[in-house]
This record gives C-alpha cells, sequence and structure tokens, in this order.
C-alpha cells in the first residue's frame, strides 16, 4: 500500500559502538493505514559494511470504536497490534484471526454466564492454592534461539527434578517453585546467549482466584468445541492501578515488571482450567521487550490415597522477543509424585534426605 524510507548517520566514540554491537540500536518508525490487517517488510541496508536485512511481520489495525463524530476525524498514526497492546475491545474475529487456536469459537450473545464461571472457577482454583501437596516431576526443557523466520539456530536440552512446595501464606498463594538436580541441589540451567530461563506455571492460576480476580477485568468471549471436548473462553486483563501480583523479567542490565492479558480455556462441567495463554500487557514502551507469550496445557494428575485429581501444567511453551532476538522455552513435565523427607535414623543420630519418592 504505501513504503516509508529513512536514513540514519551516526557518529559513535569506541565505547558505545561496543555497547550497541552488545544491546543493538532501537529506532522507532510511524506511519498512518486505514483499519485493516497488512504485512509489513522492514528492510535494513548497512551502507558501510555492504549487508542487509529483512524482517516481515503481520499488522492488524481494528475500526475506530466510538461516535461517528469521532468516526470522522482524521486517525491518528496506530502501533502495530501485538501481544503489548490491550486486546480487550477486539471482537470475536480479532482474537480468532491473531490467535488461530480459537477457530470454532460460537461468540457468547452477552456476559450473562460469566459471573457464575468466575465463582466456579475460583472456588477451584482457591481450592487447588489451599490443598496442593508437596510435589515433584520430571522436567524436560528445551531452550531455541529462533531466526526472523522462526527456524531455530540454536538449540539445548536439559532435564531436572522441579518442586511445588507449599508454603503458609496470608495471601493466598503460598508457593515455591525451583529446580534440583539428580542429587537435589538447587540449580537453574543457564540460558542460550542473550536468552532467558521461565518457570512459575504451577502459579499461573492465581488470577482466577477469588482474592485475586477484583485485580482483572474479565469478558466471555463464549464456547468452542476442541478435540477435547467444548471449553468456555474466557479473557482477562490486569488492571494497572489494582494489580497485586506481577511477572518479573530479569536481564543483567535491569528487572522489567509485567502485567499480563491472556485466555482460559474452561471445562463447562468442571470449571477447571485446561489451558492458558497470557501474553505481555505492560510496559508496551519497553524498547527491547517484543513478545511474551506463554501458552500452558493443563492436565489432571492424582496421587495415591487422594481422590481428587490436582490441575497441573503438564506442557508449557514461552515465545520471547527480546531485543533483535527470539526465543522459544518448551517445558514439559511428567512423572509426577509426592515429595517428602525421609529420614534415616544412624549411630550419630537423625540425618535428612531430601528425596523424590
Amino acid at each position: 500500500m504505501s513504503g516509508k524510507e529513512e536514513s540514519f548517520d551516526l557518529h559513535l566514540t569506541d565505547g558505545t559502538l561496543r555497547k550497541f554491537e552488545r544491546t543493538g540500536i532501537y529506532l522507532k518508525t510511524s506511519f498512518q493505514a486505514p483499519p485493516g490487517t497488512y504485512r509489513i517488510r522492514e528492510v535494513v541496508r548497512d551502507v558501510v559494511a555492504k549487508e542487509i536485512s529483512a524482517l516481515n511481520c503481520e499488522a492488524l489495525i481494528p475500526a475506530a470504536q466510538g461516535s461517528a463524530a469521532a468516526a470522522s476525524k482524521p486517525p491518528r498514526p496506530e502501533r502495530v497490534l501485538s501481544a503489548a497492546q490491550s486486546m480487550a475491545n477486539w471482537t470475536p474475529a480479532q482474537f480468532v484471526q491473531a490467535i488461530p487456536e480459537l477457530r470454532g469459537l460460537e461468540p457468547a450473545a452477552n456476559q450473562d454466564e460469566l459471573p457464575l464461571i468466575l465463582k466456579r472457577v475460583g472456588a477451584n482454583v482457591k481450592a487447588f492454592f489451599d490443598t496442593l501437596p508437596d510435589i515433584t516431576a520430571h522436567e524436560g526443557i528445551i531452550l531455541q534461539r529462533l531466526d526472523w523466520a522462526d527456524h531455530p539456530i540454536d538449540t539445548m536440552w536439559e532435564d531436572f527434578n522441579y518442586l511445588d512446595l507449599s508454603l503458609p501464606a496470608k495471601d493466598g498463594i503460598g508457593l515455591e517453585e525451583y529446580r534440583t538436580n539428580r542429587r537435589g541441589k538447587r540449580v537453574e540451567p543457564k540460558p542460550l546467549q542473550g536468552g532467558f530461563v521461565t518457570r512459575g506455571f504451577t502459579s499461573m492460576l492465581v488470577h482466577f482466584h477469588p482474592m485475586y480476580q477484583p485485580d482483572s477485568t474479565f469478558r466471555y468471549l463464549g464456547r468452542q468445541v476442541t478435540r477435547d471436548g467444548e471449553r468456555d473462553v474466557v479473557y482477562f486483563a490486569q488492571i494497572l492501578e489494582k494489580a497485586r501480583i506481577r511477572e518479573a523479567l530479569n536481564t543483567s542490565e535491569r528487572s522489567i515488571q509485567i502485567l499480563v492479558q491472556g485466555l482460559a480455556w474452561i471445562d463447562p462441567v468442571s470449571y477447571q482450567i485446561v489451558r492458558m495463554r497470557t501474553d505481555v500487557l505492560f510496559p508496551i514502551d519497553d524498547p527491547y521487550l517484543r513478545q511474551e507469550t506463554t501458552d500452558s496445557q493443563f492436565a489432571a494428575v492424582r496421587f495415591p490415597g487422594d481422590a481428587r485429581p490436582v490441575w497441573l501444567p503438564v506442557d508449557v511453551t514461552v515465545s520471547l522477543g527480546w531485543n533483535r532476538q527470539s526465543f522459544s522455552n518448551e517445558h514439559h513435565y511428567s512423572d509426577f509424585k509426592l515429595f517428602r523427607v525421609a529420614t534415616e535414623t544412624t549411630e550419630t543420630g537423625p540425618k535428612h534426605d531430601p528425596s523424590r519418592q
């Protein structure tokens, strides 16, 4: 539809050049376009080194909201819709277009069912945090760095024991999650160069806890028929002024506090969350954070002596766009067991050996 060209002359000191070699250079441009879906191609050429690079992406600009008078005003420049922008006012068609996994969604005619869904899901989530035992599982992690077309260019596999330990807490979510090696020593995998290692997925359900539901806005999108049965789909987004829980993205230079928005696929019979997807809501203007999408699949896990199933994440994929790079972390959990501290009696007295049993 249109094109735009800009040139930048950089006169850098040696120290600034070394910094940019590590972090990259952040430049911003904008252009106007009417509502619609667009394919954007960005081409960057270094006239000194004679090198060229390109990036393609989709841009979805929604129709303007408001009165006819407001719609008649010249449109202001719109940023590319990304995970950092609110989906709260999206139409069902926009949700399906941006998230293909929603195909087949039957849009809700109204929000009459939402209060009951939140009440029953909230009761399940509260019971989850109130009764969650100490558990351990095998965790397989696949870390990947991706090229511009999302093809892996660097891959690393690692295995750990993953522990979820319940702790007394007044906030309703006393939970500690960490990894250990085969000797029971607390460890964390090393990220790929420039990348991250993600964790903390068991506590993702907290946004539907009755204590924290006031921190978010909710919207019932409708019912979807999936290969595993019917699912109610609920959108949620944390409210900046109210959110008490925030994700943290830690880098070598700073820690970024993140609010999220997302979707929950809910079993309409048991009111258990069987799938959850979250995207970044804030900060919108961070120059390096382009995307952080977490897609979690939950399954019912049963432990000996307890007939009640515990719904735990079994497959989690995190897609992260940071600076000029893209990363993917896949987490696969299996072999769930109760975690207990075994005590051995010897001549020298009791010896405590944290182990998986």
